[in-house]
């Protein structure tokens, strides 16, 4: 999975990004938001944001060559639009989630809670996408200035930490309560398998505080065709 991220401003190994339009909230809890990264956007008001997504990321590759969906990196994800009817931008903030029961019984070295919590986010910055031009059909691009660094307890697949350059996040936001994203990205720090490439499927669902989170299966990361050429063509 994306293995943890830097400035998209994960997304990280396994299952980067991670590409939330639909049901933007603007609840904000009372918890004090950590600095944005480098070259990110600060957060208003002093306040963390509430979230609008939950997004899970399932990477392909050397780095989970049997595609495992249970070890998707998840993340907490605030939208917010703007720009003007002629030129909408998006703006995306991406938090890492803790590693889940579900991967931990899989073997993986953290056991969280499953909820959409702000307990249950990693500790740091989020990884803030500022900006981002919209198409007319809702799509996508972004190319990350800087590495993406993964952190260990956001890691499922090593449960290391990881960073991650090059990465390429593309996506297709729609009035949906689910849509689909992808990267590609190479690893540029880790223990091992520095240079190896990255791809990663994304889907975006939809979330508020408390939800539960869950595993995807594999076949439910197959976006439409016309969603996003950045991921994975297939998921087997």
């Amino acid at each position: 999975m994306l293995p943890g991220m830097k400035n998209l401003s994960a997304l990280t190994l396994g299952s980067l990004a991670v590409l939330v339009v639909a049901a933007c909230s603007s609840t904000e809890s009372t918890t004090p938001a950590p600095a944005a990264k480098d070259g990110g956007v600060a957060q208003d008001g002093g306040t963390e944001p509430a979230f609008t997504h939950i997004a899970y990321c399932l990477t392909s590759g050397p780095v989970n060559p049997s595609n495992d969906y249970l070890k998707a990196h998840r993340f907490a994800v605030k939208a917010s639009r703007g720009g003007t009817t002629a030129a909408p931008t998006i703006t995306l903030a991406l938090s890492f989630l803790k590693t889940g029961k579900n991967q931990a019984e899989r073997g993986d070295p953290t056991i969280h809670a499953n909820n959409l919590t702000t307990e249950n986010v990693v500790a740091g910055a989020p990884v803030n996408i500022p900006n981002l031009p919209l198409a007319a059909d809702g799509s996508f691009v972004f190319n990350s200035p800087v590495d993406i660094d993964i952190p260990g307890a956001g890691n499922p697949l090593s449960g290391t930490d990881v960073s991650l350059g090059t990465l390429v996040l593309k996506g297709k936001f729609e009035a949906k309560p689910r849509f689909f994203g992808g990267f590609t990205a190479k690893i540029t720090k880790a223990a091992a398998g520095v240079g190896a490439p990255v791809t990663a499927n994304c889907i975006f669902d939809a979330a508020a505080m408390g939800d539960q989170l869950k595993a995807p299966l594999k076949e439910e990361y197959l976006a439409p065709a016309s969603a996003t050429d950045a991921g994975t063509s297939d998921a087997n």
